[in-house]
């Protein structure tokens, strides 16, 4: 499940607690999903795994919900939706509650202070070290494909060449150039996906062109 659809699932699932008589701290588990959010794009195993190298939490509050507060309620949350959610829901939930282990002591405030600031200079990293799109790379390929749409074996030859450059990235120029030569705005889940959207493209001209040569050949 993607970090976003299970976060808005517990901001909608924290209201069973209430209504499930509990002893909660809902305001506190929304705050706790607020900070995930901040790395949308990753998944919660990711979250788990920078959340390890998290710096020692330094103690400010002096009062408030403490962090075994928010697991007690996360475990209740768990249990009251094993019976209508899938084993997936409850295994993402139970990551978060792991992010919870060894801070019990500590106080809500200043354990989600400390994971705050660890995903926010994750995010920061993430976002110097990715590269723009190559606007230039995607137009070059743009331009070889449109001119060996008509020619299979060029056609094939420029498709293994951009299959073997690795400066050509799913999400970045790959995307670009599947969805401009097809004309559509698709969202691939692998390279032979957007590949494949590339390929019938030249298999639908192709088959126009024989139509439109038939349809010559037919007497009036």
């Amino acid at each position: 499940m993607k970090l976003t659809e299970l976060c808005n699932g517990i901001k909608i699932y924290s209201n069973f607690l209430d209504d499930g008589g509990c002893a909660t701290a809902t305001p506190e588990i929304l705050q706790l999903v607020e900070t995930l959010e901040i790395n949308k794009n990753a998944t919660i195993s990711k979250i788990s795994l920078w959340a390890k190298s998290m710096p020692a939490i330094e103690p400010k509050s002096t009062e408030g919900k403490t962090v075994q507060n928010i697991k007690s309620s996360l475990d209740d949350l768990i249990s009251l939706l094993e019976p209508f959610v899938s084993k997936a829901v409850l295994r993402d939930i139970k990551k978060i509650n792991e992010l919870l282990e060894g801070h019990e002591k500590y106080f809500f405030a200043d354990y989600n202070a400390t994971l705050k600031n660890t995903l926010g200079n994750r995010l920061s990293k993430s976002a110097k070290t990715t590269k723009p799109r190559d606007e230039k790379l995607v137009s070059t390929i743009l331009s070889q494909l449109e001119g060996a749409a008509s020619d299979l074996g060029a056609f094939n030859s420029v498709l293994e060449a951009m299959k073997k450059n690795r400066a050509i990235r799913l999400h970045h120029e790959l995307k670009a150039i599947a969805n401009q030569f097809y004309g559509v705005d698709f969202k691939f889940k692998s390279k032979k996906e957007a590949f494949d959207l590339i390929v019938s493209r030249q298999k639908r001209d192709e088959e126009d062109a024989r139509e439109r040569k038939n349809s010559k050949n037919v007497p009036v």
